[in-house]
């Protein structure tokens, strides 16, 4: 539905000013409407819940980790518009159970200190250039002392959102694992 909608728009934009941009208007407009929809969904659902602080706090350091390190990926667009609020919503989980952070902290890094060793995951259906993984490499370098040096200092002055950017830790090199696992089982298919 939303595919006819952005295409029908594309064909009136560009059948006049840019008639062979019409695919990239397209999928630009598509992806404008999927992640405006999204951040509606997020914003409401944190408003509702007064997590909105959380939330802003989980995705600023989710977002630029999967955006420079990689992942795991649904193929389906859907699946993983859905996935994405799910996961956006785990700061709403993440306040209501009582843990030590200290603990949660603990096993955060352990699950996190690996990631710093790992370079970026290319998805095996759209492989990097050789300058592109350069660019990528030195960015996801330094997201990931970023994000490690901020969960020192909120650790270090207990503050109370120390726990969301834990999670946020957990949940990216999650992602990543799942990640390196989706492209071992991709190849290992390719292969046979």
């Amino acid at each position: 539905m939303i595919d006819k909608l952005c295409d029908k728009v594309s064909n009136k934009i560009t059948s006049n000013i840019l008639p062979n941009e019409t695919e990239l208007i397209s999928f630009g407009l598509y992806h404008f409407i999927i992640y405006s929809f999204l951040f509606f969904m997020i914003c409401f659902i944190g408003i509702l819940t007064k997590t909105i602080i959380s939330i802003t706090i989980f995705l600023l350091i989710l977002i630029p980790f999967r955006r420079y390190i990689g992942g795991f990926h649904f193929n389906n667009r859907l699946l993983c518009l859905f996935s994405s609020i799910a996961i956006s919503l785990f700061p709403i989980i993440i306040c209501q159970i009582n843990i030590n952070q200290h603990y949660l902290g603990f096993f955060c890094l352990l699950f996190y200190i690996p990631t710093l060793f790992f370079s970026i995951l290319e998805h095996p259906n759209k492989p990097f250039s050789t300058n592109e993984k350069k660019l990528y490499k030195l960015k996801a370098t330094k997201i990931k002392y970023v994000i490690l040096l901020t969960s020192f200092i909120f650790s270090t002055f207990n503050n109370p959102y120390t726990k969301i950017i834990y999670m946020s830790m957990a949940t990216a090199s999650t992602l990543l694992y799942l990640g390196i696992f989706q492209n071992y089982i991709f190849l290992k298919s390719e292969r046979a």
